[in-house]
Order: C-alpha cells, then structure tokens, then sequence
C-alpha cells in the first residue's frame, strides 16, 4: 500500500486517465498505514547513519536525511492531520523540516555530489550531521500505529471501477 500511495504521487507521468487516476489516489488514501511507513523510513536512516561511510559519502547521507525527513513528515501528519504518504519531492521535504541555515549547506552537498563521482569522499558539514542525528534520536522514540489492511472489497471495488470503463476488449474486438 506504502509504495502505491507512493506511485501516484510521482511527479512522472507517462500516460494518464484524469478519472482513473483519481479513483486510485483516493484509494491510496484511503489505505495508506502510516505505521510501516514511518518504521521502513527509521530503518533506513538507522542503517545509513550507522554506516561509517556516510560521513564521507554524500550519497548515503542524502538517504539518510531522506529517511528522516520522510519519517518527521509521517509523525508530524499523523499527530495533526490525517496521515499521508510523504512528497516525492525531496526540496519540499527540506523546506519544511530543514532549518534554512542548513539548507545553504545541504546546497553545497548537492552541489558536490551532483559535480562528483559515485565513490568520491569528502566531510558532510558536522552541523548538517548533528541535525540528522538528533532528529533520528528524537523520532526514535516515538510510537506511531495505524489500522491494518482495509477490507479487501474496497480494492475490489475500485478495481471494478477502473475496469468497467475501459474501452478495451479481452478478444481484440
């Protein structure tokens, strides 16, 4: 469920149905567990800033940061609002949570990474690596739940839906 919610709202989109779209989003809505998803994006972070590498490695501290600010977007909607998948967009996810002092820094990691190769190596500024740090402390203490899967009629429901108008023939007619 995590990653169809994930899915439609990617800001790629090859071929679309405006009324078919919609009917899956809503459904992704409608389904979306915060709890798994807030754990999967604590994991990660756990995994990556654990790694030795990602003090050097720009790649692995960006999905790290990620993660967290994926995880904060996740804790933060399902305390004040009704839980959502986190944006795609990683600069929406850094405008909000990131303090702009850091953001010039996070910039410069970009700005590097974006110049360098896959295995280049240089120090991630040690105030942007403290704010990742101290919000994966802070998040790891905190307990999010959700429902478990939706009765699966509401699927079958939609997928009814979805097929019922389309204009296509299992014969080739």
């Amino acid at each position: 469920a995590f990653a169809f919610a994930l899915a439609m709202d990617s800001p790629v989109v090859y071929r679309s149905n405006v009324q078919k779209t919609q009917l899956l989003k809503d459904l992704g809505a409608e389904i979306f567990n915060p709890a798994p998803v807030f754990y999967h994006y604590c994991s990660l972070a756990k995994k990556k800033l654990s790694d030795t590498e990602t003090l050097t490695n720009a790649k692995y501290f960006l999905y790290a940061l990620r993660a967290l600010l994926c995880a904060k977007f996740v804790a933060d909607k399902t305390v004040i609002d009704k839980a959502t998948a986190p944006p795609v967009n990683f600069h929406v996810l850094v405008e909000e949570y990131l303090p702009a002092n850091m953001q010039t820094q996070l910039n410069d990691v970009l700005t590097i990474k974006a110049q360098g190769g896959e295995k280049d190596t240089f120090e991630i500024p040690k105030e942007l690596w403290m704010f990742a740090d101290g919000l994966y402390q802070m998040l790891s203490s905190h307990k999010i739940t959700g429902d478990k899967c939706k009765d699966l009629e509401v699927f079958d429901e939609v997928f009814r839906k979805v097929v019922a108008s389309s204009n296509i023939s299992c014969f080739g007619e």
